[in-house]
């Protein structure tokens, strides 16, 4: 809301003022000024009131001629009155408060606008800044997120180095395993082998060829042993059709009881479990 002045009050007085004498003059030029001629007037008389039943048609009077009289010339217009002193002055003083506050109004419209600048200058710094401070934060996030993602990615490969070894480890150690175990296997199996070699050896030492056998057949006997190596069950599984060399050489079984035995249990067992052995009256 703009504040009433003084120097407002003056304008204001001043342009009523100028209003009112412009309106006095133009209703002195607007009005006419001239001076009509004078015209005759006439007038008809009666002597008494014609009845009300009775049409009486009146006689037309005669005119009288007029009477020429000379025309007078128009009266020239009054002058203006003159204008006052103090109202020749208004104007000019109203003129000047009107340009004063055209003036002050062109600089505050001039301030309005320079305000309004500031203000959009500062606003654009504001939003500018604004916008520099969600790109930080982004660029932050991003960079977090990449930071995550590499302690992610290294800890996914520190993890699957670490299940690459164990699985190598694994495997080596079952590879190992099972060397060792076939090294023992190959191992229990000559072993094996080699004190089979020696039961047998110990058994042909006893067994008495028939000396009419024929040919070279093959008698095959399963022997169950005790612990210690002590024969307890003789079992034929196939027989050489040669019955005294199959007697013989089941006799020679028995004889040759208690059989060498490995020091090693596992090997030891396996013998105890039933021993098969097979003999030929001619062996190399």
């Amino acid at each position: 809301m703009t504040r009433e002045t003084s120097s407002d009050r003056y304008l204001a007085g001043a342009l009523a003022a100028l209003v009112h004498l412009l309106l006095f003059v133009v209703l002195v030029f607007s009005l006419s000024w001239k001076r009509l001629p004078d015209e005759p007037v006439y007038a008809d008389l009666w002597r008494a009131l014609p009845s009300p039943h009775a049409v009486v048609r009146p006689e037309p009077a005669p005119v009288p001629k007029p009477v020429e009289k000379p025309i007078a010339p128009p009266p020239k217009p009054l002058p203006p009155p003159p204008k006052p002193v103090n109202e020749v002055k208004k104007p000019d003083i109203a003129l000047k408060a009107a340009k004063k506050r055209a003036e002050e109004q062109k600089q505050e419209e001039e301030e309005k606008r320079q305000r309004l600048a500031q203000a959009l200058q500062q606003a654009e710094k504001e939003r500018v800044a604004q916008e520099a401070k969600q790109l930080q934060a982004r660029l932050a996030q991003e960079r977090q997120a990449a930071e995550q993602q590499k302690q992610a990615q290294e800890k996914a490969r520190k993890n699957l180095d670490q299940l690459l070894n164990q699985q190598m480890n694994q495997e080596l150690n079952q590879e190992s395993q099972a060397i060792r175990q076939d090294i023992q296997s190959k191992a229990r199996s000559k072993e094996m082998a080699d004190y089979v070699n020696r039961i047998r050896q110990k058994i042909r030492g006893l067994v008495r060829i028939p000396p009419n056998i024929q040919g070279n057949p093959e008698v095959v006997y399963r022997v169950d042993l005790l612990p210690d190596g002590e024969v307890v069950r003789v079992t034929q599984v196939s027989s050489s059709r040669q019955p005294a060399y199959d007697q013989e050489v089941e006799r020679a079984i028995w004889k040759a009881s208690p059989l060498p035995l490995p020091p090693d249990r596992d090997a030891a067992a396996a013998f105890r479990n039933g021993l098969e052995l097979r003999f030929r009256p001619h062996e190399n």
